[in-house]
């Protein structure tokens, strides 16, 4: 997931960097996206992908609202009692993130009727930016 810093927020995202030359003075540089492993990493992950939902609630309800119950940071865990079901839900799924740009990725299922399917979306999603 990669999460868009607004211009004015990423003079606080500033890291210097010197190319491992130690007498050369350091070159400042800005992230322009969110940095994950930093403290507020997992709350601004959580915040995005339940706003994003919201947002797309019209459009994909049964998404939004699977996405805003069973997401926690960038997981889900999520089901339904028959195959064309779980399908349905994980395409569309996948199209109301896809709206914001972020990727579903590390489809899995318990069930072995399933997973044929699973193997076959995990081969044709390739992100491309």
């Amino acid at each position: 997931m990669q999460i868009r810093l607004k211009e004015e927020d990423r003079d606080s995202h500033r890291y210097p960097w010197t190319d491992l030359d130690t007498d050369s003075t350091p070159r400042i540089y800005r992230m322009t996206r969110v940095t994950f492993g930093v403290i507020c990493s997992p709350f601004l992950a959580i915040f995005t992908t339940q706003e994003h939902a919201r947002r797309c609630k019209e459009i994909f309800p049964e998404a939004s609202e699977e996405i805003l119950r069973n997401t926690y940071v960038d997981d889900s865990a999520s089901g339904k009692d028959g195959v064309h079901e779980v399908l349905r839900l994980q395409r569309r799924s996948t199209e109301l993130m896809e709206q914001a740009a972020f990727n579903l990725t590390k489809w899995s299922s318990n069930s072995p009727e399933l997973m044929p399917y699973l193997r076959r979306i995990k081969h044709q999603r390739v992100w491309s930016t």
